[in-house]
């Protein structure tokens, strides 16, 4: 539903698209018995062509459970855009695809950080802090003397450890081969969890997606619509330190950098 309501507003030019190609997926599919193995007869109380587990069948092979017999899933329509274009990438017997336009192509290009193949090796020791409940130690027992600092660090940290009350001593404390930063963004990530229970409101997105102090699809989204307006990304306070853009998007004003089929086709 996404990729329809995103195609369908870049195609009326009611919205400019950041981030990358989506995945394709705008087909409908469905699942067609088999004549050859049919599923075991029930009584179809409800009419619903369906068996539910309330309904008597007949146990035929003595297993003790209804067993649906084999289907075949087959596509029976496909989500074109309103310039014609198919969603759905679709792919010919030697695994060639066949409509490069598939999905919804981007206006603005800008893919979403990524763990180097080097780097890796950080999942495993997140993965630690958070399961052990590390940085939500860290939060609880500071909460009530630094309640009003950490509702500030919520919204933004600057990328920055400085303001975190305690955080070096801490730090040093865990004996993690995790750098810094990326610890600080754990935390954070705990921080803005309690913050928005508090508020009864929560935050766009999840974890550091939707979060624009690491978000660097956000910031380009941000930089775009700053940019309709006449404003600079750069010149607001709260965004500058943060930028993970690349200095040629953050220098130029916005233009497209793909090219959309957004033309009638047929």
């Amino acid at each position: 539903a996404s990729e329809i309501v995103a195609g369908a507003l870049q195609d009326h030019h009611r919205a400019t698209v950041v981030g990358v190609q989506s995945y394709g997926k705008g087909s409908v599919q469905n699942l067609f018995p088999l004549s050859s193995k049919p599923s075991e007869p029930f009584t179809d109380e409800n009419h619903n062509r369906v068996w539910d587990s309330w309904e008597s069948y007949q146990d035929l092979n003595k297993n003790g459970r209804y067993d649906p017999g084999p289907r075949a899933r087959l596509t029976i329509a496909r989500y074109y855009l309103p310039s014609g274009r198919c969603l759905h990438k679709i792919v010919d017997k030697d695994g060639k695809v066949e409509n490069p336009d598939y999905g919804v192509v981007p206006d603005v290009e800008i893919a979403a950080e990524k763990l180097k193949a080097e780097d890796l090796w950080k999942n495993a020791f997140s993965r630690k802090l958070w399961t052990e409940r590390v940085s939500h130690k860290y939060v609880d027992e500071r909460w009530a003397e630094n309640k009003a600092t950490f509702e500030k660090l919520a919204f933004s940290d600057g990328k920055s450890s400085a303001e975190y009350p305690g955080f070096d001593d801490w730090y040093a404390s865990l004996e993690t081969q995790l750098p810094k930063n990326d610890v600080r963004q754990w935390v954070r990530v705990v921080i803005r969890d309690k913050v928005a229970d508090l508020r009864g409101k929560a935050w766009p997105g999840s974890f550091f997606q939707g979060d624009f102090v690491e978000d660097r699809q956000l910031q380009a989204a941000i930089h775009v619509a700053l940019g309709k307006i006449g404003q600079s990304i750069t010149g607001l306070s709260e965004y500058g330190p943060v930028l993970d853009l690349p200095k040629e998007m953050v220098d130029h004003p916005w233009e497209p950098t793909a090219k959309k089929a957004t033309e009638k086709k047929g």
